[in-house]
């Protein structure tokens, strides 16, 4: 058992640290961009391997498992981050209510893209597993893939946007 005064400092550490990472979460340093701004953001980070969106690491086990909470959250989303390991931007949404499905949330989350990345990007739906559609710009390859899943069914309610690196292998584009 750690003195009083010990016990009284850590205390303090974690209060502390909890409120500096509350003010981050959601949104970060742009936490009041609207969606057409904060996606660009996003894909012009990610002709950098999205070093600009880090935040802090997060380590599910010493040296295994490890991403960043992303500095930048898209609006809406409950939780983004950057998988440095295969330069990748994920965000997740929750449907707000009862009433909202994960595919309403899908529908809204690839309109309001359509309408961020304008001409030229391709979108294409899957709808096997789960619905999930995927953005490309026909005929560059420099750019960034654009993925939004919505789970099958009895898979969960969560819709994932992940934006995938034009430096990734074509494996982990495919995967994401």
């Amino acid at each position: 058992m750690l003195p009083h005064r010990f016990q009284v400092a850590h205390s303090l550490v974690v209060l502390l640290a909890g409120g500096l990472c509350s003010a981050q979460h959601p949104g970060g340093r742009h936490g009041s961009l609207d969606f057409q701004t904060a996606i660009r953001l996003v894909l012009r980070a990610s002709q950098t391997g999205f070093g600009d969106l880090k935040g802090s690491k997060v380590e599910m086990s010493r040296g295994k498992s490890s991403w960043y909470e992303a500095n930048l959250y898209l609006p809406g989303a409950k939780y983004c981050w950057v998988d440095y390991a295969i330069e990748a931007y994920h965000c997740d949404w929750e449907p707000s209510s009862s009433l909202e499905t994960a595919n309403e949330v899908h529908s809204h989350l690839v309109k309001q893209l359509s309408r961020a990345l304008g001409e030229g990007w391709e979108a294409t739906t899957q709808d096997d597993r789960g619905k999930s559609t995927r953005f490309s710009k026909q005929g560059d390859h420099k750019r960034a893939t654009v993925t939004v899943s919505a789970p099958g069914k009895g898979a969960g309610h969560w819709v994932r946007l992940s934006v995938v690196s034009p430096g990734a292998t074509p494996a982990h584009r495919q995967n994401r």
